[in-house]
């Protein structure tokens, strides 16, 4: 089941979202995420804080309004997938089979793709810095792989899988945030691999 889908079935969360109980909300969620595996949880949080962003664009809430349950939940949410990450860094336990990678990056792109493509009563094509908290954890999550395998000289299964040819949905904005990624890192990435780099 997707996480967006497991989040929206689950009435106990529905509730205390319509509810705007963020008490509530963040005991069902750390609740949640002790139940769930590391990958799971990583697309939880990243497809609820897609959901928060995108929702703060199309209602309109002003960026500044810091106190809004909408923000204040996103930067929870936000801080749950910090620590999460630095377990994962600290025990080196980001290692998935070449199945659970794909199905890792082919969610990444999924939600880079719907965050691009949020727009709300403009045509300009600048992100809206509403979507910033989505996509910093997509960049945090991509730095995060990156070092693992790196750890283990293993960044050849990334680029395998981003490399491969998918009529559904092709890996390019995954593409575009791993090259960018191993710039900012001083990590190189195989020629190959640098003939898909936009």
């Amino acid at each position: 089941m997707e996480p967006k889908t497991m989040l929206k079935e689950d009435s106990k969360f529905e509730d205390a979202t319509k509810n705007k109980n963020l008490k509530a909300m963040r005991r069902h969620i750390r609740q949640l995420l002790a139940t769930k595996s590391s990958d799971t949880a990583f697309l939880t949080l990243l497809s609820l804080q897609f959901e928060l962003c995108s929702n703060a664009v199309m209602e309109e809430i002003a960026l500044g309004n810091n106190q809004h349950w909408n923000f204040k939940m996103s930067r929870f949410i936000t801080k749950r997938f910090n620590m999460l990450i630095k377990d994962e860094e600290e025990t080196h336990s980001l290692n998935y089979d070449s199945i659970g990678l794909e199905k890792l990056l082919s969610s990444l792109e999924k939600v880079l793709t719907r965050a691009y493509n949020v727009r709300h009563h403009t045509t300009d094509m600048e992100i809206d810095p509403r979507l910033n908290p989505c996509l910093n954890m997509a960049r945090s999550m991509m730095k995060a792989l990156i070092h693992a395998y790196k750890f283990r000289n293993a960044l050849s299964d990334i680029e395998t899988i981003l490399r491969s040819d998918r009529s559904d949905l092709p890996f390019y904005r995954c593409v575009i945030l791993y090259t960018d990624c191993c710039d900012e890192l001083d990590v190189d990435y195989g020629p190959r691999f640098e003939q898909l780099s936009p």
